[in-house]
């Protein structure tokens, strides 16, 4: 009986409110976009110096992190669900395995599931065609 109600609980805790969020990046920038009471906040940069030349997929990485870094650090949501779209499978993938075998990925990776797991929140992917990505236009600025 104590075990069924330890269960209840946690899935009565688990978060209930759903975002959808976009990002991507491009040799020269990146861009995260958040759906937040039904207003597009994005925010987007130019790529750092010490990723300048790395993989699309470390880029990619990169803009995940900003988005997870805005949503729960600059904006402060907590206990939520961010459903990202990412037109990176290497990303989606390392995502889903906790698990990169490019170190800086995986550094990216890490820093990325703490700031969710400090805002109680979790973070799901999906794929996003290029072409589809609202995030692309702005890698491009």
């Amino acid at each position: 009986e104590e075990l069924r109600q330890n269960e209840w609980k946690r899935w009565a805790e688990r978060p209930t409110v759903r975002l959808e969020a976009f990002t991507d990046a491009s040799l020269t920038g990146w861009c995260c976009m958040l759906m937040l009471d039904g207003k597009k906040h994005v925010r987007w940069g130019r790529i750092p110096q010490a990723l300048a030349g790395a993989a699309i997929a470390r880029l990619e990485m990169y803009a995940l992190l900003e988005l997870l870094e805005f949503a729960f650090r600059v904006l402060g949501l907590r206990n939520v669900v961010l459903h990202v779209g990412i037109d990176s499978t290497v990303v989606l993938g390392a995502w889903r395995k906790a698990y990169s075998g490019d170190e800086v990925m995986l550094e990216m990776l890490c820093r990325g599931r703490e700031i969710a797991e400090e805002a109680q929140s979790e973070v799901s992917g999906f794929y996003v065609r290029s072409r589809e990505n609202p995030a692309d236009a702005y890698t491009r600025l």
